[in-house]
Order: C-alpha cells, then structure tokens, then sequence
C-alpha cells in the first residue's frame, strides 16, 4: 500500500467547507499546534497513514463541487479522502486531505510538462520571428505556417501562466480558459488553411477560380470559425436555459478550463477532431493525386518536397493530438497511464521539433538567413550561403507565383 500524505491546506473562504466532513468533534473542530490530531487528543477522521506537508492555498486551484468532490490541481478528491478543521495556532480553517505517492509522481509529470511546454514556447517564437524576417518564406502556406504556430505559442503560455500563476479568481480564472480555448482552435483552424492550401494547388488549382484573394478568405475562415466557436461556447456558458443546462460547459467552475472531460470533448476535442480528420483527407488525396498527375520532373519536385514538409508538420502539430485525445477519453485506465504520460510529453515538446523541421533541416531557410545581414555581431557560416536543397527555389518560387496568385 502506497504511503500517504496529509496535505494542509489553508482556506480563505470558509464557507466552502460547509457540507463536507469534519476532521474532529463538532463542536470542538480543532487541531493542535502540529496539526496531527484534534485538540481534545482524539485522532482525526481519516484513518489513512499520513505525514504531513503544508500547502498555501493562495498559489492552488481548491474547489469542492456539488457532489462534496475536493478539486486540488485539478485532481479530484472523493469525500472519504478529506475533512474540514480549524487550526488551533492561526485560527485558519484548513483542509486535511489525503494524497498518495502516485498522486506525487503525477504532479512531478506536470512539472516536467510545463519544463517541456515552456523549451516549446521559445523555440515556436523564435521559428514565427524568423520566417517574419524572411520576406520569400511568408507566401500563402508561410503565412498559415506562422499562425498556426503563434496559436499554440500563445496556448502554451496560457497554460504555463495558469499552472504557475496564483490562484485565480473567477473572472481572470474565465478570461484565461476562454484565451486557451481560442488559441488552441485558431492554430488547428491554419494548419487546415495549410493543407487546404496544398490540395488546392496539387488537386484542384481550378477550384473556386473566381476568387481573387485567397489570402482574405483564409483570414475570415480561420478567425471566424475559431469566434463562432467561442461565442456559441461563451452563449451556452451564461445562458439560464432550462432545456440546454445539461450543455452547460462549466467554464471556470473547477478549474480554469472545463468542469470535466465531457464538456471538454463536446466544446475542444471534437471541432479539433473534426479538423484533424479534414487534414487526413486532404492528404491522402493529394498524395494520390501527385502520384498520377504530374509529368514534368520540375514541378512534381517542387510539390513533392513541399507535400513531405507539411506532412511532417501535421504529424507534429496534429496527430500527435490525437493521442491527446484518447488519452484524455481512457484517461480512468491506471494501466495506460504511462503511455499518455509519454505522449503529453512528446506534445509539449513539438516547439522544438517544429524548429528543427522548418529551419533547421530547411536548407532553404537556412541559406536565406546567411545571406541576411542582422547585425555585424551575429554572423552565419558562409559556407550556408551556398547551401543547396530539395526546393529547386528558381522553380518553387514559379510554381508559387502561378499557384498563389495572391502570394505577397
């Protein structure tokens, strides 16, 4: 049996405690000085074997939902696993709450989590900056390349922010879920600009040939659908309807994001789901397609290596979700458990890989940054100047321009 740990943790509000159990007498809910048993001498009400360690309420998400369910760092505690008292030192009334060491290792996870998310977040940034810097990088698939990127940069800030920060009240505790929740949608919604963008120019260069300024209709597709999102999101949120109150999302209500997995699946995984299958089908189409179309050696070279690159940026940026989302369905499987654990990690590190696909491996890219002068203290290897790659650029800069007729 795993050893375990009382945690002490001290509420502000007292008013949360009313309903659960208390940790001794009930008319004398008192705790000694070393908090380890009540002050009449009597044991406390929980019969685990516990050690003690203080935890300040002011830097934890606490909550106890209608079902007496005491929410700490997002874990949920049943009833018979915690209580109520006061401390007889501080007067401060506190919780006593038992935890195990498996409970430990996971928060040990989060920490490594928030490392990995942390390494992602400046390496995506430096990614967006350079591309930005490299005029010939931002045409059409550019352009949703670093969106899509400055998404989930933003996200993984929130969640880093979120995670570290103190504790949120409820309106910071909404604006934050709400910045996540957006951030999120809008960089799944430009990595489907990316390979619709790519269909389009292998598949169908034809399809919808009247419309002049794609360029536009991207900007509206993926900023719309990610405030069409959230406004039906935010709607059923603050809404007092009787016939929809079992679609109520619970923004904020345990944690700074949904109250539990089925909210998170109807409102998060499923749009993200839906998208991430679009992408597949748009994939495979193309590959067969490219497979049978092109003739001319040039072009099919310029398509080819174009099609292998955002493939590889899908994989990272889109079906490693996937893992996402079936860890967080089977997420009540102990014995599956390491695996996701892997995968979160694998995630929370795709900045970096995305870095090593789009400029470190991008001869391309690397070329144009040593022919750009930055500053006379930082210089590149010359030697990248001549670098030579798979883009053959004289003809992918051709196929650009008769592709993306719009390409700025």
């Amino acid at each position: 049996m795993a050893i375990k740990t009382i945690l002490i943790i001290t509420i502000v509000n007292a008013c949360l405690a009313y309903g659960v159990k208390r940790c001794c007498d009930e008319k004398n809910n008192f705790l000694t000085r070393n908090l380890e048993k009540c002050l009449d001498g009597s044991k406390v009400n929980i019969t685990f074997p516990c050690t003690f360690l203080t935890v300040d309420a002011n830097q934890t998400s606490l909550r106890v939902d209608s079902d007496d369910y005491l929410y700490f760092d997002e874990d949920p505690i049943p009833p018979n696993k915690y209580c109520f008292a006061t401390d007889q030192n501080t007067s401060h009334e506190l919780y006593l709450l038992c935890q195990d060491e498996e409970m430990d290792g996971e928060q040990s996870i989060d920490i490594l989590k928030n490392v990995c998310e942390s390494i992602s977040v400046l390496f995506m940034i430096l990614t967006v900056a350079i591309y930005i810097s490299l005029p010939q990088m931002m045409d059409l698939q550019g352009q949703a390349i670093v969106h899509s990127i400055a998404g989930k940069a933003l996200a993984y800030i929130t969640l880093i922010t979120v995670y570290i920060g103190p504790y949120l009240e409820d309106v910071p505790c909404h604006i934050a879920a709400y910045i996540l929740y957006i951030s999120f949608l809008y960089a799944f919604f430009w990595l489907n600009v990316l390979c619709f963008q790519i269909w389009r120019q292998i598949v169908n260069p034809r399809f919808l040939n009247s419309i002049k300024n794609w360029q536009l209709v991207y900007y509206v597709y993926s900023i719309g659908g990610c405030l069409v999102c959230w406004a039906t999101l935010a709607l059923i949120q603050h809404s007092h309807f009787e016939h929809i109150k079992h679609l109520h999302p619970g923004i904020a209500e345990v944690r700074c994001w949904f109250k539990t997995m089925r909210e998170a699946m109807i409102y998060f995984y499923s749009p993200i789901s839906v998208l991430i299958v679009a992408n597949i089908v748009y994939f495979v189409w193309t590959l067969v397609v490219l497979s049978k179309q092109y003739t001319d050696s040039r072009t099919n070279q310029v398509f080819k290596y174009r099609l292998k690159l955002y493939i590889k940026l899908f994989f990272i940026m889109g079906i490693t979700w996937l893992f996402e989302v079936i860890s967080s369905a089977t997420e009540n499987h102990p014995s599956l458990k390491w695996l996701w654990n892997v995968t979160d990690i694998i995630n929370s590190l795709e900045g970096l890989t995305i870095f090593l696909i789009l400029v470190v491996f991008r001869r391309k890219v690397m070329r144009q940054l040593a022919n750009k002068s930055f500053c006379k203290c930082l210089k590149l290897p010359s030697a990248w100047k001549d670098l030579e790659d798979s883009e053959c650029e004289p003809m992918e800069y051709e196929v650009s321009m008769t592709s993306d007729g719009d390409k700025i």
